[in-house]
C-alpha cells in the first residue's frame, strides 16, 4: 500500500478499536495485569481521543454527511477523496464528535465513581455503539453497507450485544463480591 493511498481514506474506526482492544489484552496477559481495570482506562479515555479524530475528518472532508442545508451543514469548496464540492452538507463528523465528548464525559463519571471491573468498558461499548448507528444514517459518503444497514451499523449492533455481556457480567459479579 503506497503512502499516498493513505490520504485518499476507506479506513474505520471499528478496525482500530478492536486491533487496539487486541492488542492491549496481549500486552495485559504477557506482563500478568488486569485486563479488565486497563480495558476500562482505555474506554474512557478512548472517546476523548476519537472526537479529535472526528473533527480531523471534518477538516479533511471524509465521513461527511447527507446533503442538509440548515445551521449544522457546511459546504466543502476542496477537499481530500471524494466528498462532494459545492453541496451543503450535514456536518455529522461535528455532531459524532459532540456525542463522543459526552461518552467521555460519562466515562470519566463512571470511571471514577465506581470500582466495578468492566462498568467503563461496558458503558463506552453501549453508548459508542448507539451513537454510531444513529449517525450512520445520515452518513453521504457512497458506500455504506448492505441489507438496509450500513458496515457500520452491524458492526454497532454486535458491539450493543457485547456490551450487554460485559454489562451483566461486572455487575453480577460486583453483587456476588457485595454479598461476600
Amino acid at each position: 500500500l503506497p503512502i499516498p493511498a493513505v490520504f485518499l481514506g476507506g479506513f474505520v474506526f471499528y478496525g482500530g478499536l478492536f486491533g487496539g482492544a487486541i492488542g492491549l489484552y496481549i500486552y495485559c496477559r504477557q506482563f500478568r495485569l488486569s485486563v479488565g481495570r486497563f480495558f476500562d482506562l482505555y474506554a474512557t479515555v478512548l472517546p476523548l481521543a476519537h472526537a479529535f479524530g472526528r473533527v480531523g475528518c471534518f477538516f479533511s472532508g471524509c465521513c461527511y454527511g447527507i446533503p442538509h442545508e440548515g445551521i449544522l451543514s457546511y459546504t466543502y469548496h476542496i477537499s481530500i477523496g471524494s466528498t462532494p464540492i459545492g453541496i451543503p452538507l450535514l456536518a455529522v463528523q461535528l455532531i459524532e464528535a459532540m456525542g463522543l465528548l459526552l461518552i467521555f464525559l460519562i466515562g470519566l463519571l463512571v470511571y471514577v465513581k465506581t470500582n466495578i471491573k468492566g462498568c467503563s468498558a461496558g458503558i463506552y461499548m453501549a453508548l459508542y455503539s448507539v451513537l454510531r448507528f444513529a449517525v450512520e444514517f445520515f452518513r453521504g459518503d457512497a458506500e455504506r453497507g448492505v441489507l438496509w444497514l450500513s458496515t457500520s451499523q452491524w458492526i454497532s449492533l454486535l458491539l450493543a450485544g457485547i456490551a450487554v455481556l460485559v454489562l451483566s457480567k461486572s455487575v453480577f459479579q460486583n453483587k456476588e463480591k457485595a454479598i461476600e
